[in-house]
Order: C-alpha cells, then sequence, then structure tokens
C-alpha cells in the first residue's frame, strides 16, 4: 500500500511540472491587462475620382519616332567611317565608303562595249539609209531594204542594253556610299574599318531622338474602348505633371504581342527637349475609353489604399480596422491592379470605412489601440 502511495505522488507532480512548463511557453495574441494600448492613425477609404473605370491606364517605353538600320547593296571593304556612335547625322551625309574598285573596273569595260555598240550602230543606220535611197530610186530590192532596218535595229538595241548596264553599275557605285535618311543620331555602329560588308549586313542605326513616340500595350479586353480621335495623357513615374497628347497609330495585330494590341502615341517635342526625354525611358499612358452602340458605360469608381497599409500572410492580404471596443481587428481583402504606391482593392473594403494606416508599435489580432 506504501508503495503504491508513492507512485502516486510522483505522478501528481509530473503532471503538475508538465502543466506550468507547457503554460509559461504558450504565445498568445490576447493583450494582457497591464499592456498599454498601440497608437494608431486611421484612414477613411475613399473612391479615386481620376481612377474610374471609364479611364484605362497602361504602362510603356519611349521610342524613336523614326529608327532604321542602314545597310549596303553591294560587298567589299569598309574603307571610311564617318560617323561613331551618339554622332547627329543629317540628311544626304555620307556616313560608310565601301571600297568599289571592282565595280569601276566593270564600268570601264562597259564603257568601252558602248564605244563599239555605238560604232557599230552609226555603220549600220547609215547602211539603212543607203538601201532606203537605192530602194526609192528602184536599184535595191525590198528584202535588201528590210535586212538593212533589222540590222540598224539590232545595234540600236546593242547600244540601250549597255546603256542599262552601265546605269545598273552607277547605282551599285552610288550605295557603295552609306549615307544617312534622315536627321538623327548614330545609336549602334555594327562595323569597322577594314571589314567586310555585305548586302544586307546591317553598318549602322540611325534614330530620331529629337522626335519620340510612346507605345504601350493595350489588352485585347480594353483595345474595343480605345479609337485613334480621343485624347490622351501621358506621365511619368517620377513627376505628378500629366500632359496631353494623341494616338498616332492602333497597331491591328495582337499576333508578336500576346494577345495586347500596340499602340503608339505622340509625344510633344517641345516639351521632350525641355524635358531631356530619351528613348527607352518608361511613361505611363492614361486613356479615356470610348463607349459605342449597346456598351454600357460604367462609372463605378476604384477603391485603392496605400500599400503600406497592407497587411500580408502567405497568400492572403489584408488590413486592421479599429472594433467597438477599441481593439485592432484583422480584416482580410481581395486587390487588384498595383497603382504604384497605391493598390485596388476589389473586396473587403468598400468607400467611407476607416481601417489603421499607421502604428506606433506591433498591432495583432485583438491588440487595445487608441486612435490618434
Amino acid at each position: 500500500m506504501h508503495m503504491k502511495n508513492q507512485w502516486f505522488y510522483l505522478l501528481c507532480c509530473f503532471s503538475i511540472a508538465l502543466f506550468m512548463g507547457c503554460h509559461s511557453g504558450q504565445e498568445t495574441d490576447t493583450p494582457t491587462a497591464s499592456a498599454a494600448p498601440v497608437e494608431v492613425r486611421l484612414s477613411t477609404a475613399q473612391a479615386d475620382s481620376s481612377l474610374s473605370t471609364t479611364q484605362l491606364s497602361v504602362g510603356g517605353r519611349l521610342e524613336a519616332f523614326q529608327s532604321t538600320q542602314l545597310s549596303s547593296r553591294v560587298m567589299g571593304l569598309v574603307t571610311n567611317l564617318y560617323a561613331r556612335e551618339g554622332n547627329h547625322v543629317r540628311k544626304g551625309q555620307t556616313l560608310v565608303r565601301i571600297q568599289s574598285s571592282d565595280l569601276q573596273a566593270q564600268r570601264a569595260r562597259l564603257q568601252a562595249n558602248l564605244s563599239e555598240a555605238q560604232a557599230a550602230y552609226q555603220n549600220a543606220f547609215v547602211n539603212y539609209q543607203r538601201f532606203k535611197a537605192l530602194f526609192e530610186q528602184a536599184s535595191a530590192t525590198a528584202f535588201e531594204l528590210d535586212q538593212s532596218k533589222m540590222n540598224c535595229d539590232v545595234a540600236k538595241s546593242r547600244v540601250q542594253q549597255v546603256q542599262h548596264g552601265i546605269e545598273q553599275v552607277d547605282i551599285m557605285i552610288q550605295e557603295a556610299d552609306v549615307v544617312c535618311p534622315f536627321d538623327g543620331h548614330v545609336t549602334a555602329l555594327h562595323t569597322e574599318v577594314g571589314m567586310m560588308a555585305n548586302p544586307g549586313m546591317p553598318l549602322l542605326t540611325i534614330e530620331t531622338t529629337e522626335r519620340l513616340q510612346l507605345k504601350v500595350l493595350v489588352p485585347e479586353s480594353e483595345i474595343q474602348f480605345i479609337d485613334s480621335k480621343q485624347p490622351v495623357q501621358i506621365m511619368f513615374a517620377q513627376s505628378d505633371e500629366k500632359w496631353q497628347t494623341r494616338v498616332l497609330t492602333i497597331h491591328p495585330s495582337s499576333s508578336m504581342s500576346g494577345s495586347q494590341y500596340a499602340v503608339d502615341l505622340e509625344v510633344p517635342a517641345s516639351i521632350a527637349k525641355e524635358r531631356n526625354w530619351k528613348p527607352g525611358m518608361y511613361a505611363n499612358a492614361l486613356f479615356k475609353k470610348r463607349f459605342k452602340g449597346d456598351l454600357k458605360i460604367k462609372t463605378s469608381q476604384l477603391v485603392t489604399i496605400p500599400k503600406t497599409a497592407l497587411v500580408s500572410k502567405g497568400q492572403l492580404e489584408g488590413i486592421y480596422t479599429v472594433s467597438s471596443e477599441q481593439t485592432a481587428i484583422l480584416r482580410w481583402i481581395r486587390t487588384g491592379k498595383d497603382l504604384g504606391d497605391r493598390v485596388e482593392v476589389l473586396s473587403g473594403l468598400t468607400s467611407g470605412e476607416p481601417y489603421i494606416i499607421e502604428a506606433e508599435g506591433k498591432l495583432f489580432n485583438g491588440a487595445s489601440v487608441l486612435v490618434k
């Protein structure tokens, strides 16, 4: 009996120790009575009138209004380069010279052939005139007249053929000098002196850096609301300013852009020069949608909140609100479009509802708060 009491006593002591250990290591999100309230600042969810569903904001990149890769139609060594990357060039300026000695030799041979052909034609023409006079005097037959005329025509055709060959060679000699097609800047150089130039091989890239356009991609679900006559605004992330512009081109196919349609927008030249905008810079375009036919205009506005107010746990996103007992309540929401430093709220928060935007301590579900 004494042994049983000992075992019972030891079991009780072990259970008590285990209970105390578990209790002391347990964490809780419930504030203790002595915990000081966390000071918080509230904000009220408001519908943003500048981001209504009748507007569409898309991003894009500045591009040169004109851009081309210059190449040669002749094969030969590059003998001279008259421009380097970054140089400003003007229309008609020679940029690259390619060796054309073979073409010059070919032209000399054709010129000699032309002299022979012209002499043969002159002789055939004189012979034809002689047979024509004899035929009128009944001293030559019609066959002899026809034969002399045919020889004259063949000689004339030979002259024209050689002249055409010289013209073709002259064109190729001219194209041995690569000429700038418009005013712009050299943005890339693909060759050097001594390298072999082949027909179609890029030699330089020229862009019009003074005149720019903004190219944006519009999703296929939105392109039906965009047309070439509507006003558009462009803006940059580093500036709050907006500039009015217009649509230049709506590309008719999305086969090369993944179900998105490229839209080119004009960039005001004076502003681009004043702000020193360059090709490659990113900007946003704000379209005012045009609804046609039986499409109804959606006038609801987007509710947005600062990204700093978001609470993320895994794939879930939420915000803290304040209960009537002055405690923090974590509410899960569903977010939509990323709008820079703000984000669209699709559900879980409506316009006019308050939420915690800033806290001077750690917040958790049920924490006591003091609204400043």
